[in-house]
């Protein structure tokens, strides 16, 4: 798939805390390749031509979400995915296994697509 498709990773720093109990932001990446620690990715968003065949390539069960995004002169549809990875279950208070599973399956995908 040589489509013109923009990926951006978002990622926190799940190894410093703020003061709220909350995580700083890290600097996005723009491949897959560039990760260095699986554990920092919080949300992958992809954008472009043909990224739409790629988000219905994968299971539903990955929860990836189509949304316009307005830069207030054009709207850009985007796709996201978003890794509900880093707070406990509020019933349990385990981490989520099932958004660390999702994690690493849409990345191992992702990146055996070149993007």
């Amino acid at each position: 798939m040589k489509n013109k498709i923009i990926i951006k990773i978002d990622r926190l720093d799940y190894k410093t805390k703020t003061e709220y109990d909350g995580f700083y932001m890290l600097p996005s990446l723009n491949s897959t390749t560039e990760i260095k620690d699986i554990n920092e990715i919080k949300g992958i968003w992809l954008e472009g031509e043909g990224f739409e065949d790629i988000i219905n390539a994968m299971p539903k069960s990955y929860k990836w979400r189509t949304t316009n995004v307005s830069d207030g002169r054009t709207i850009k549809k985007v796709g996201y995915i978003n890794f509900n990875s880093f707070w406990t279950n509020e019933t349990t208070g385990e981490k989520n296994e099932s958004a660390i599973q999702r994690r690493t399956k849409v990345i191992e995908k992702l990146s055996k697509l070149g993007l």
